[in-house]
């Protein structure tokens, strides 16, 4: 086991993979004969290739190391940009990390150009203190144009259930309203709560005159700080 497979993957690329030939034997695992884009043949767990843990004959890794000694962040002097996308690539491409199984294995992937650091620097630049890399749209993944440095308490904004509300017909974020009307951030939180966790009507108790219509209130934490 396995001498016969269920599912053919012959023919089937995988990042710079290609399955040639399935190779039954007595191991646990499915074994194909895989063609790497550089020219060379090695035989491989299949499911370290669908998974994504092997990428290349080895090249892939080679072609990095190169890559990186054009930048100099990664090493022992690895800078925080370098961290960012490294973490970025863990979670949509590299797997073997948790974080794989919510992200890059459910469609949130990496652009074929940033796999390169050097193409994600230029279109990035250097990651800001107090930043970290967010996707502007959360439902897709990490691409030029969809991602932006952004500080702890910007990505919280960015989320879905970040409690909003509507006064003076603008959708504004209850966190940026207080600041904006200089309340209590913890007084309001009470005062919704005690009023079904409508942050409309804890507002209104303030005396501000709130618009009718308000996004749905849900688990809100009034504590964000932006990231050191």
């Amino acid at each position: 086991m396995p001498r016969y497979v269920k599912i053919d993957l012959t023919g089937q690329s995988f990042h710079r993979l290609t399955a040639m030939e399935f190779l039954p034997d007595d191991s646990g695992y499915s074994k194909y004969r895989w063609r790497c884009e550089c020219g060379v043949e090695k035989t491989i767990n299949s499911q370290a290739v669908i998974r994504g843990f092997t990428k290349s004959c080895g090249c892939y890794q080679k072609d990095g190391l190169n890559s990186r000694k054009t930048h100099g962040q990664s090493g022992s002097g690895r800078t925080k940009t370098y961290n960012s996308w490294a973490g970025m690539m863990t979670r949509g491409e590299w797997g073997g990390h948790p974080s794989f199984e919510i992200y890059g294995a459910v469609g949130i992937r990496v652009d074929a150009r940033w796999h390169d650091f050097v193409n994600f620097l230029d279109d990035m630049g250097e990651r800001p203190t107090g930043t970290s890399i967010d996707r502007i749209d959360n439902t897709k993944g990490y691409f030029p144009g969809n991602c932006r440095w952004a500080t702890r308490l910007q990505q919280a904004l960015n989320k879905s259930n970040t409690v909003k509300v509507k006064y003076r017909g603008e959708v504004v974020a209850v966190y940026n309203l207080c600041d904006q009307l200089g309340l209590s951030k913890p007084a309001v939180r009470a005062r919704a709560l005690r009023r079904g966790n409508n942050y409309a009507d804890a507002f209104r108790s303030f005396g501000i005159d709130m618009d009718h219509a308000t996004a749905a209130a849900r688990n809100v934490n009034l504590n964000y700080t932006d990231q050191q």
